[in-house]
């Protein structure tokens, strides 16, 4: 029994606990941020494709909004061309 603890004691001993015990942390810390990315990866991918089968709902709304936007923003950047082209010099 005195053998034993002599044995874990030592200083080689305790650097390869300390060393495997890390190595173990590192893995694990790898496993579970691959695993939040991967379940990153799953839920973005399913909410693209939940709002393209919901797309004719919600992101026809959001396209026709921005076709609005940009149809405004052309017409008035028209119309401010056409102002400074009639400005007197």
């Amino acid at each position: 029994m005195l053998s034993i603890r002599c044995i874990l004691t030592t200083p080689v001993v305790i650097s390869i606990f300390s060393n495997f015990s890390s190595c173990v942390t590192a893995i694990s810390v790898f496993f579970w941020q691959s695993l939040l990315t991967f379940s990153i990866a799953i839920l973005i991918t399913s909410w693209e494709m939940l709002s393209t089968q919901m797309g004719y709902l919600c992101g026809m709304r959001k396209r026709l909004a921005y076709a609005a936007i940009l149809r405004t923003m052309v017409l008035e950047q028209q119309h401010s061309l056409c102002i400074e082209y009639l400005r007197p010099i």
